[in-house]
């Protein structure tokens, strides 16, 4: 059995363990939809398929092209596929005639769709195929050296930065550990600067659309990568969120024929109308036919004229004959009208096959752009989704938080990549989420790339580790050094920023509080095996009305539990304190981003156990990499919601707990009484 038959067996086997566990155990993901409207498009078939556009008001990272799903509208469910989405709309396309009228309609998406997309994917590389990067990444070939150095000048980044740099232009793989606020995306648009001035074609691809458009937007202000984009040589694939919308693969394609696009759209247009007087043609013949027969029952009274249909006369005629025609008796109406319509029905024939020729030299347009393209951007998911990724190759394939991503996406994007793969991630923080418990797939989907293949990344030649984090106040980044970075993690000089956040209420002049609950609060299951703690969660809320009422905004609560998070929420809207400036979810929702003040609200106290997500006792576990991500999300202000005593004497041994004596020893130690006005 070859290597690649030995890692795409294994990963399969895992993916349908993984999916037949989430379809037993996860439902749906609902979107919902309104102001839809039937799109004539000048390159649909009617006969096929047909489009819609809905628009939707809370942008999903769930929405991809090509993804197939169901349209849910009142009683009735219709296969749809995702062909487009733009900020705020999707454009769906279906085999059936949807209706627009009614209540609203539902987007539901199935999340193992993905996962089965994956398994094709899979079953498409074939032997033969080079996986000699995608082996070197997973560590089962030694990483080679290559004959590069750097051409730029980058004395712009401090030295550990530069190093990141030099090391991506000597070794494959290369590895970039970037802890928060080191300004791991600032490193990689320099490196992606770099490489384009090396003359290779690149692929930057990430397991969210946040994360892509993040680099996309850093590069787009690096001086000696932003003639690229001017170039319309970067483009960026599938649902774009940034403000560069003209780096889509459609938008930089017109670009290089505007022309082309600008006809596309009138006969589209031309279409619409067409479509719509046709639609009214064939709605007055039924009614002129429906009175004639009715009068033809009267054997003594000619047919009389039909003036009230004079609106839709004045539509179909354009407004010239229409009055006179209403004065017309039905049958002679009816032939001139049938005329007409089969008339229209002609000439929408012949736009619809001008639209397709158009469309068609667009579709080129846009695989040449893609071509021709030095720098593409695009989600993992999309990289196997979209068709024309899935048999692309690029010089160098960047994974960006790559320790999030599932094991199989890494090795298909690997095999895309000719002569280098660069791995950009924080080993630190949260790994993939996986549904199964099963062994197997733990250790095929549900490890991060860094366990593979720098399992001591402090020790690893290969792993450049960015030093200095500018994100966080001192007094915080310097003990989630000593906790999580052995110490490796440097602070920057404290700026105004941070000095005028400290400063503000609650408890000014202190970056780090414990809010000591001392026994007082009660922890209880609720839902499915999640958590809630209702003191805990008013002492939040005390906590949010102090910081707004200083004038403290960009907030953020987090908890380690779904239950906890929406009863602290409803708390909040409660009293109107939710809106932009404040967020209150669980830690995964916050990788990634970081608030001028995070409240870490830890839930758990009598007479419950300390939960799993909390309670393991190594400092690699999941649990340590959970805390690391809720404190480092803080710019200015930290505040830790615990019964202090109950963890210290439950799991003494735990991260948390070693936080917490931590804590103790720079921090204030404060109780809820010690919140202004709180809430009893």
């Amino acid at each position: 059995m070859t290597e690649l038959t030995q890692f795409v067996r294994g990963f399969q086997k895992a993916l349908h363990i993984e999916i037949e566990t989430m379809r037993g155990q996860r439902g749906s993901f609902e979107v919902p939809l309104f102001n839809g409207r039937k799109q004539d498009s000048a390159f649909s078939d009617t006969t096929t398929h047909r489009r819609y556009v809905f628009s939707y008001a809370v942008a999903n990272e769930k929405l991809n092209v090509h993804l197939e799903c169901t349209l849910r509208h009142e009683k009735s469910e219709y296969l749809v596929t995702v062909a487009s989405v733009d900020t705020g709309s999707v454009q769906l396309e279906c085999n059936e005639n949807i209706p627009l009228e009614g209540k609203g309609h539902t987007l539901v998406i199935y999340p193992w769709f993905l996962y089965e997309k994956l398994l094709s994917g899979l079953s498409e590389i074939l032997p033969g195929h080079p996986i000699d990067n995608a082996l070197r990444l997973f560590a089962r070939s030694p990483a080679c050296e290559l004959d590069r150095s750097p051409r730029l000048d980058h004395s712009n980044l401090n030295a550990s930065q530069q190093r990141a740099i030099s090391l991506c232009c000597q070794l494959n793989p290369a590895f970039i550990w970037g802890p928060p606020g080191t300004g791991k995306t600032r490193t990689l648009a320099a490196l992606l600067a770099e490489l384009l001035h090396q003359d290779r074609r690149i692929l930057v691809t990430s397991t969210t659309n946040a994360a892509v458009d993040q680099a996309l937007e850093q590069l787009a202000k690096h001086p000696e990568g932003r003639p690229f984009l001017h170039q319309h040589k970067v483009i960026r694939m599938g649902q774009h969120a940034g403000s560069h919308p003209e780096m889509t693969l459609q938008e930089v394609a017109n670009a290089r024929d505007q022309d082309r696009r600008a006809r596309i759209e009138a006969i589209e247009d031309r279409l619409s109308n067409l479509h719509e007087t046709i639609r009214k043609a064939q709605e007055v013949l039924d009614q002129l036919e429906q009175t004639l027969a009715e009068s033809q029952l009267n054997l003594f009274s000619d047919p009389a004229p039909v003036p009230h249909i004079l609106p839709a006369l004045r539509s179909i005629f354009l407004g010239r004959r229409g009055p006179l025609l209403a004065q017309l008796p039905p049958d002679r109406l009816i032939t001139i009208i049938a005329t007409r319509l089969r008339r229209l029905q002609r000439l929408h024939k012949l736009y619809r096959l001008r639209g397709k020729a158009l469309h068609t030299a667009q579709q080129q347009r846009e695989q040449q752009a893609f071509t021709e393209a030095r720098l593409v951007f695009s989600t993992l998911a999309n990289v196997y989704l979209h068709p024309l990724m899935r048999n692309a190759s690029f010089d160098v394939v960047i994974v960006e938080e790559a320790s999030m991503a599932v094991l199989p996406t890494l090795f298909f994007s690997a095999c895309m990549a000719k002569e280098q793969i660069i791995v950009v991630g924080d080993p630190k923080q949260l790994p993939p989420i996986v549904q199964s418990r099963d062994a197997f797939v733990q250790k095929a989907l549900g490890r991060s790339i860094f366990a593979i293949a720098a399992p001591t990344p402090l020790t690893t030649h290969n792993v450049a580790l960015l030093d200095t984090q500018y994100r966080m106040h001192p007094t915080i980044g310097d003990l989630i050094s000593k906790l999580f970075y052995h110490g490796a993690l440097h602070s920057a000089t404290t700026d105004r920023t941070h000095k005028t956040l400290v400063e503000k209420a609650p408890f000014p002049g202190y970056p780090l509080v414990l809010i000591d609950t001392k026994g007082h609060t009660q922890c209880k299951y609720q839902g499915h095996h999640s958590r809630c703690n209702e003191l805990s969660a008013l002492s939040c809320v005390a906590l949010v009305r102090s910081a707004l009422n200083d004038g403290l905004l960009d907030i953020g609560v987090i908890t380690p539990y779904v239950e906890q998070a929406r009863l602290t929420r409803d708390l909040l809207r409660r009293e109107n304190l939710l809106g932009e400036s404040i967020e209150c979810s669980t830690v995964h929702r916050f990788q990634g981003r970081e608030k001028n003040m995070i409240i870490l609200d830890l839930v758990d106290t009598a007479p419950l156990p300390p939960g799993k997500l909390l309670a393991d006792q190594s400092t690699t576990s999941d649990a340590a990499r959970l805390l690391n991500v809720s404190l480092s999300r803080a710019r200015g202000k930290l505040l830790v919601v615990a019964d202090c005593a109950y963890f210290l004497q439950k799991i003494p041994q735990s991260t948390l707990s070693l936080f917490l004596h931590e804590a103790r020893q720079v921090g204030l130690v404060a109780t809820r009484e010690n919140i202004p006005d709180h809430l009893s």
